[in-house]
């Protein structure tokens, strides 16, 4: 059984505004249209402190009629573009603070209440590669979700 020594990200302290600028900025860059649904619904996950499902981001957007359709495509962008990030278990979608960067994140998710943290770490990344490729697969993308006890939850 291999063990993944996970490093907790040290993240850039940029606001919100400070990601939506970036997002702006990479979309520019790429020749990516970054549209008016799309800032919504980046801006409606980056002000959630918790994962949000698609459905919620609906009902905060119903003002403005989008339709569900219109939710799931932006979604599907942000995440293929590393704008943000789907919690598989929870079907559940946060912000990536680290746009600019590009690598795999892993989550550490409360198995109590819920909350997550984003990860990142290189050699983590490698090993599983290395594994798959070790077991003849290519491993373009991985989704990685440790169930543990957060400090608050633990301590109770």
């Amino acid at each position: 059984m291999l063990y993944y020594s996970i490093f907790k990200f040290k993240q850039m302290s940029l606001s919100n505004s400070e990601i939506i600028d970036a997002v702006q900025q990479l979309c520019a860059r790429k020749k990516l249209r970054f549209t008016a649904v799309r800032n919504n619904v980046l801006r409606l996950l980056l002000a959630e402190k918790s994962p949000c499902k698609a459905y919620t981001l609906l009902a905060r957007l119903q003002s403005n009629k989008t339709q569900p359709t219109a939710i799931y495509r932006a979604l599907d962008f942000l995440l293929q573009h590393g704008f943000a990030h789907k919690i598989h278990s929870q079907n559940s979608y946060l912000a990536c603070r680290h746009p600019r960067l590009q690598h795999n994140c892993y989550f550490i998710i409360c198995r109590h209440c819920g909350c997550v943290q984003e990860c990142c770490n290189a050699n983590a990344t490698r090993a599983i590669a290395q594994t798959a490729k070790q077991n003849n697969f290519q491993a373009p993308q991985a989704f990685l979700e440790i169930l543990a006890d957060c400090k608050k939850c633990a301590s109770r």
